[in-house]
């Protein structure tokens, strides 16, 4: 009996099935994860590096090439 219940078929598709449903749940968590922290964000995590740099538009230029 115990032959039939760990067959080597039943253990692969054990194997299998319990990979899937941890793949299958672990997806929308990770997705809950990104999305709270989208809304919340990091703390201590802007320290002024992500500013962008300052932009030269036409009309400032214009005025420094004269």
């Amino acid at each position: 009996m115990t032959k039939t219940i760990f067959s080597e078929k039943n253990v692969t598709f054990l194997a299998g099935s319990i990979a899937y449903n941890a793949f299958v749940s672990l997806v929308p968590l990770i997705l809950f994860f990104f999305l709270a922290v989208s809304i919340v964000g990091i703390p201590n995590c802007s320290n002024g590096s992500s500013r962008s740099p300052p932009t030269v538009s036409p009309h400032r230029s214009a005025g420094s090439l004269k």
